[in-house]
């Protein structure tokens, strides 16, 4: 029954006015009116209905408090944490320090606008002027700025880019202009520049994560396909960390892991589906069904020295001949079961710029979206694979992000290949504790996450 105190408040109804129109919820039976079914009086009903409006009015009012408040602690602790990041900020100590000085490496050495900021604010510490004092507190403020950029949260950076951003590009030009009135030297001119470009980079990189942010957020992101999601991250990072995978042919063809940028190397996703149609003699359009992408979470077997960058892989190919070797199980499991399909890797060596470090950056902020593109893991064991701290934050975005990330595959230096000395080795293996072993007739079954405590293996 609908409104029952209406016909408690009154038992009868009022008597049906002549000429009185019926509409709903009013309607006149037997000379008396009648309100959603009920005999009612017209004052009744107004005084419940206004009774009704103050207390939706008042609920209202309750909540928008509620979020007043809300919003003031969430500011306050927002408030709270920027005020512990200032307070770790020492302008003293990161300006005055000697630019040749012999000293060990500090924190803020590490950041790479450090270098010409210092040099122009010496520059300008050594002037005495209104000009030169200007110059010393744009440097000091856009270097606080980048500070707590470079070590806040993603809410604070999306904060920041929200209401400080055209303020600190103001305060660049101000930079710009002001050392060019003051006169100083061409080497200081091209160190603000420097600085300038170095500030400016570091604000597109904490726009990135933002965007990155924003997309794993996004519901619609995380269940797209391939194509619409390499389309997204190309817009987020501005066409400059693509998402590309290389394919195992390629892998086996060159018999090594083929570089970022080389010939016959990692591919995007047209192009790959391109390859993919060619082979399994599908549509273009029905290929990206059929692509399965791994991510490949190693540590490179030759470290970099102060000449050279390092290699992901030993002189012999090892790991590039063990990939080839574990997609063609892969994909002869799945046709097993009836599915065709096609293996493709995401591999930090392949699939982003190794050379440009401006270009490296954004790839590195945009792993987790790499990640997310993935629907699978493997892993190159090794006896520190749980104790390096790279491949823990990959392990960690892998479980957030991945599908495959709670229970990836693992293979290692035991996982024997065709071309090894014994051509006449079957490889037929299943994946089982630690790492992959030859076995003929076991069963499949799926890995998970393990840590090494002594010499054990424990899930």
């Amino acid at each position: 029954m609908v409104f029952p105190w209406i016909s408690a408040c009154s038992p009868r109804g009022d008597p049906c006015r002549s000429g009185h129109l019926e509409w709903w919820p009013w309607s006149c039976r037997d000379n008396e009116q009648f309100f959603l079914g009920l005999p009612a009086r017209l004052e009744v009903v107004n005084t419940i209905a206004d009774m009704s409006m103050y207390c939706v009015l008042t609920i209202a009012a309750t909540i928008s408090v509620a979020a007043m408040v809300w919003w003031f602690l969430h500011r306050l602790e927002w408030r709270s944490t920027f005020r512990i990041t200032v307070e770790r900020y020492d302008s003293k100590k990161r300006f005055s320090v000697e630019l040749k000085s012999l000293r060990p490496k500090a924190e803020e050495d590490a950041d790479s606008w450090m270098m010409p900021a210092r040099k122009a604010h010496m520059s300008a510490s050594n002037m005495d002027s209104d000009m030169a004092r200007k110059i010393m507190l744009l440097i000091e403020e856009i270097d606080i700025w980048l500070f707590q950029l470079t070590r806040e949260c993603v809410n604070f950076e999306m904060t920041y880019l929200r209401f400080q951003q055209e303020r600190f590009h103001r305060r660049l030009e101000d930079l710009t202009s002001s050392v060019a009135a003051a006169g100083l030297g061409i080497e200081v001119q091209d160190a603000v520049i420097h600085f300038r470009s170095e500030a400016e980079h570091v604000q597109r990189i904490a726009l990135l994560r933002s965007r990155v942010y924003r997309l794993l957020l996004d519901r619609r992101f995380r269940q797209s396909g391939l194509c619409k999601k390499a389309k997204r991250i190309q817009a987020a990072t501005e066409n400059q960390a693509p998402l590309l995978f290389v394919h195992w042919a390629d892998i086996e063809e060159k018999r090594e892991l083929p570089k970022f940028g080389s010939p016959n190397g990692a591919k995007e996703l047209p192009d790959l589906l391109q390859l993919v149609s060619t082979l399994l003699g599908v549509s273009c359009l029905r290929a990206e069904r059929h692509i399965v992408p791994f991510f490949f979470s190693h540590r490179w077997l030759r470290t970099r020295t102060s000449s050279w960058s390092g290699h992901p892989d030993t002189e012999s190919g090892s790991k590039a001949r063990r990939l080839v070797t574990f997609a063609k199980w892969f994909m002869e499991l799945a046709a097993r079961k009836g599915l065709r399909c096609e293996v493709v890797f995401w591999i930090d060596w392949c699939c982003c710029e190794q050379d440009d470090i401006e270009k490296m950056k954004f790839g590195v902020a945009a792993l987790p979206l790499f990640i997310a593109s993935c629907t699978q893991v493997l892993t190159w064991r090794t006896p520190d694979f749980d104790r390096r701290c790279w491949l823990m934050v990959e392990r960690l975005l892998c479980y957030s992000f991945c599908e495959g990330g709670l229970s990836p595959y693992a293979i290692d230096e035991s996982l024997p290949c065709n071309d090894d000395d014994d051509d006449d080795v079957e490889v037929d293996f299943a994946l089982q504790g630690n790492s992959i072993a030859a076995r003929r007739g076991s069963e499949d079954s799926l890995t998970t996450w393990q840590v090494k405590l002594g010499t054990r293996w424990t899930d």
